[in-house]
């Protein structure tokens, strides 16, 4: 009884590893959005460099290394990993603060990507057994917890170091310049990342595999050739699907990537009081979108007679437009921080009910394959995200002081296109879910050897 509690407790002491781990990812990948102005000023930059340099050099990183890592997660040591990539990332982190053009931060940026990608395939691999299958679930919600503080993290605590350093050099209290609080701001969070690393390949077990991995099937085998069949029969939904949520990705990246400069810029806050206000949106935002998404679902699934994630969705999306669009256009800052929340709350419920649909349109055997594809394509369309709002307030309205026009013209027209497309998704949607449970009792009933080692059969 006393090596189960203490088996137990190493456990959660390692999710709550994971979860400080998950934290200080987000935090760095999130810190630059709040000090986009001042990094803007230090080196010239023009917005669209900008959303380069905060979304889409973490999408290319997640495309090339995403899958690479998880395979070393797969067979190697996940701890050493972690220690490994988490190190990396930070040290990258740090060495931001002293890139001084364009080039150099975006290779910096760039490599805090390659790093993170290698997070949650080692920290859901090692969650899966370090504990019982009943808790991995809560154990999991830890993780993605981490996930949301380390939003927080960034805007309230980016947002008051940086306030303090800009202070503390304008009056000669510290030996630095004004302009230099944001490199010392970026310092700071990586350098807190390093004692994250050392935590874990201190504390963190290295557990055994529960399932060991198979032998990944090959090309050419039934289950590879299975794949590609139900890819394929899939593939008119799949696309429709694709440019149905890549519409809410760009959204989604580019909404919340600019949401930091556009209340400076349009309402003169202080990097503090930007940072404090989105980091309490955030907090609050997260706790609320389960239940958001959750509620928007089962009305929908009452008065439709059947799942219908998609129309939900779509539901969702309508019900935020007036905020999408009125919110920018607001002369007062708190109001539109207000609607801004609003937004941010009701397409965090849509995140949710998103992940219905992954696991409802393949069949077991084939989900995670079906997910990581979906995955890989709508995290690189993400990434364009904040280019593209960049670029209609750099190219389209020639001025970066009307960024709340981009916020709410292109917001608006992103909401309405996603939400008028998602109801035309939906309409697909039961057929595709008939096609994948009638492919899983295919799968059952030929026999088919499941990863613990035995035959499935339609009978057991």
């Amino acid at each position: 009884m006393d090596t189960e509690k203490k088996q137990h407790a190493r456990a959660w002491l390692a999710a709550v590893v994971l979860a400080l781990a998950a934290m200080i990812a987000m935090a760095d990948k999130t810190l630059p959005m709040l000090l986009m102005e001042p990094i803007k000023h230090a080196m010239a930059l023009t917005d669209v460099q900008i959303g380069i340099l905060t979304g889409f050099t973490f999408a290319i990183a997640m495309a090339v290394a995403a899958l690479p890592l998880a395979w070393l997660a797969d067979r190697y040591d996940r701890t050493l990993l972690l220690g490994v990539a988490i190190t990396a990332w930070c040290l990258l982190t740090i060495a931001s603060g002293f890139a001084t053009n364009f080039t150099a931060l975006f290779l910096c940026r760039l490599g805090v990507g390659l790093g993170e990608a290698a997070l949650m395939p080692a920290a859901l691999s090692l969650i899966a057994d370090l504990f019982p299958l009943r808790r991995v679930a809560r154990a999991s919600g830890m993780l993605f917890f981490g996930v949301t503080f380390g939003g927080v993290l960034a805007m309230v605590g980016g947002g008051a170091l940086y306030g303090y350093l800009h202070a503390a050099a304008l009056e000669g209290t510290l030996p630095l310049a004004s302009d230099d609080a944001w490199r010392w701001t970026t310092v700071a969070f990586g350098a807190a990342g390093l004692v994250v690393a050392a935590l874990v390949v201190t504390i963190l077990p290295e557990p055994r595999r529960r399932n060991p991995a198979m032998a990944a099937a090959a090309i050419g085998t039934p289950e590879a050739a299975g794949f590609r069949e139900y890819l394929t029969a899939t593939l008119p939904f799949i696309l429709l699907l694709v440019i149905c949520l890549g519409m809410s990705a760009i959204f989604t990246v580019g909404f919340n990537g600019w949401l930091a400069p556009f209340f400076t810029r349009t309402y003169g806050w202080s990097i503090e009081r930007t940072g404090s206000t989105l980091g309490t949106i955030l907090l609050v935002a997260g706790l609320l979108s389960p239940f958001i998404g959750v509620f928007f679902n089962q009305i929908v699934r009452r008065w439709m007679g059947r799942e219908a994630p998609l129309a939900a969705i779509s539901l969702m999306l309508l019900v935020i437009l007036p905020f999408v669009i009125g919110g920018p256009l607001m002369s007062n800052g708190l109001w539109a921080a207000a609607a801004v929340g609003i937004v941010i709350a009701i397409s965090g419920g849509c995140s949710i009910v998103i992940s219905v649909i992954y696991v409802s349109i393949a069949p077991s055997h084939l989900r995670a394959r079906i997910t990581a594809v979906l995955l890989l394509v709508l995290g690189l369309i993400s990434g364009a995200g904040t280019v593209v709002y960049a670029g209609f307030t750099d190219i389209v309205l020639g001025d970066p002081s009307r960024i709340h026009l981009t916020m709410s013209l292109l917001s608006g027209l992103l909401i309405l296109f996603t939400a008028i497309t998602s109801l035309f998704v939906d309409r697909r949607y039961p057929a595709v879910v008939a096609m994948a449970k009638e492919a899983e009792l295919r799968h059952l009933g030929s026999g088919a050897a499941d990863p613990r080692g035995h035959e499935l059969s339609a009978t057991n």
